[in-house]
């Protein structure tokens, strides 16, 4: 239960370390990935993020043509077998001062676990349906996916509140948006109210 493999939601995408920052800002953008692990004569030596462009080469004015990403790449990887329970990679995490986690599985590399899994994993642990609509960040960035989001979510708050919560009623009765918060104004739903400001 609450193993590694079922919380890993980064693929591996890798980059030679001689590769141009500007290069893997490209591969960042394009890739649809948070991290990208730096390999040498195919070996993975280190990782380099978005964060590690911003801090150390923006930041610091340095030519991202001319940068490489050997350069600024982290060399202080951390392995876990995919198999171990998601508290030991949080500790491993924090002892190391890391952002991400190389998941092995017979001693090979097989996924990236980050900081954005340790939300869900934490969010997970509760059942209140606000804590796990804002664990799904992403929901925050595409129209569809929020309005998708928000509908799951109302389903789960009837539920969740009881049938002797008004707001869940009205959310029963497919009142209006504007009438549901200020029932949720009434009954103290702050975060629901602010989820429906939205």
């Amino acid at each position: 239960m609450d193993k590694i493999y079922q919380y890993m939601n980064e693929e591996l995408h890798a980059i030679e370390g001689n590769t141009s920052v500007k290069t893997a800002a490209i591969n960042f953008r394009d890739g649809d990935t948070h991290s990208i692990l730096v390999t040498n004569e195919q070996e993975y030596v280190g990782i380099i993020t978005e964060v590690d462009i911003t801090r150390k080469v923006v930041a610091e004015g340095l030519d991202p043509n001319k940068t490489t990403v050997s350069a600024i790449m982290e060399k202080n990887t951390v392995k876990l077998d995919k198999k171990l329970p998601m508290p030991i990679a949080f500790k491993a995490m924090k002892e190391n001062n890391i952002r991400h986690i190389l998941v092995t599985d017979e001693s090979k590399i097989i996924e990236i676990l980050s900081v954005i899994d340790f939300l869900k994993f934490y969010c997970g642990l509760t059942k209140d349906p606000i804590i796990q609509f804002w664990s799904n960040y992403e929901c925050l960035l595409d129209e569809q996916a929020f309005k998708n989001a928000v509908k799951k979510l109302l389903r789960e708050i009837i539920d969740h509140l009881g049938e002797e919560s008004k707001t869940a009623q009205a959310i029963k009765n497919n009142k209006s948006r504007a009438e549901i918060v200020t029932i949720a104004e009434q009954e103290g739903l702050e975060n629901l109210k602010q989820i429906f400001q939205l």
